[in-house]
């Protein structure tokens, strides 16, 4: 019978496919509620259900399956899933709470590392929150960008900035995952904060492959070529902008785009 039922489990996590454990469908609840009706004392089953409930909102059945969890095993074995829970919530202390709790039996665990590296940074725990992006970024190949960008900020802002390492940790995570414009961005901004008027415009100009010459893209140097005096160039860019965007159709973003071409033009 234990065997039997765990096979069930097996084929209906195949059956429901990736978005099994985070869509909080009626369907999947009710198909997980069978195996748990078969296989009352397996506290993995009743993490998973809560896990459903949680990413849907509905805290207080949430809250039931892993209290009921917690009288199955190791309590610790909940703590992801109710960090998860509490970082939903916006009580990011006990979320942080919860994620170092799992920590401690799965010191491994990158998306647990990443979710109380944002739970200290929303609690307002700077140094406590770059620590463990710091050491996500080691355990992971491609982070997402938001999060590098993140980390950059926290060392960037604070009381003593760190621009320089910012910078680096753009350009390692970079040098790994390929050049991504959300990124090299913020690493011109930092650039310009130090005053390296020319550094700036060399990161951008190593966006123009990926964003294709873009008129936002033709606008950005324009900009910066301004910012070191080369105002020929800067001109000849806004123009070439200013064509492209006569082919495209209309939308606020590019209307409002060529009002700044015509303010840069006449600067």
């Amino acid at each position: 019978m234990k065997h039997s039922a765990l096979l069930l489990w097996a084929v209906l996590l195949t059956q429901a496919g990736p978005t099994f454990a985070h869509s909080g469908d009626q369907v999947s609840i009710d198909r997980l509620t069978q195996v748990i009706v078969a296989h009352p004392e397996q506290q993995s089953l009743f993490i998973k259900r809560g896990a459903i409930y949680s990413h849907a909102g509905r805290w207080q059945l949430a809250e039931s399956d892993f209290q009921r969890a917690y009288r199955l095993g190791d309590p610790r074995e909940v703590s992801f899933e109710l960090g998860l829970m509490r970082f939903r919530q916006g009580k990011y202390p006990q979320a942080q709470t919860q994620f170092s709790l799992y920590l401690s039996i799965h010191p491994g665990a990158a998306e647990a590392l990443l979710f109380r590296a944002r739970a200290a940074q929303a609690a307002g725990a700077p140094q406590m929150a770059l620590a463990d992006f710091q050491t996500y970024f080691t355990l992971v190949e491609q982070p997402h960008p938001g999060d590098v960008r993140a980390a950059a900020m926290l060392m960037a802002q604070g009381p003593d900035p760190e621009l320089a390492a910012a910078l680096a940790l753009i350009d390692r995570i970079m040098a790994n995952a390929g050049l991504q414009p959300q990124l090299q961005r913020y690493a011109i901004t930092l650039e310009l904060q130090r005053g390296e008027f020319l550094a700036a415009l060399r990161r951008c100009a190593q966006m123009e492959a990926s964003l294709g010459g873009s008129p936002e893209w033709q606008v950005e140097m324009a900009e910066l070529l301004l910012q070191t005096h080369r105002h020929d160039e800067a001109t000849a860019m806004l123009e070439q902008a200013q064509l492209q965007l006569e082919g495209l159709k209309i939308t606020p973003a590019r209307q409002a785009l060529r009002v700044k071409i015509e303010q840069l033009k006449y600067s």
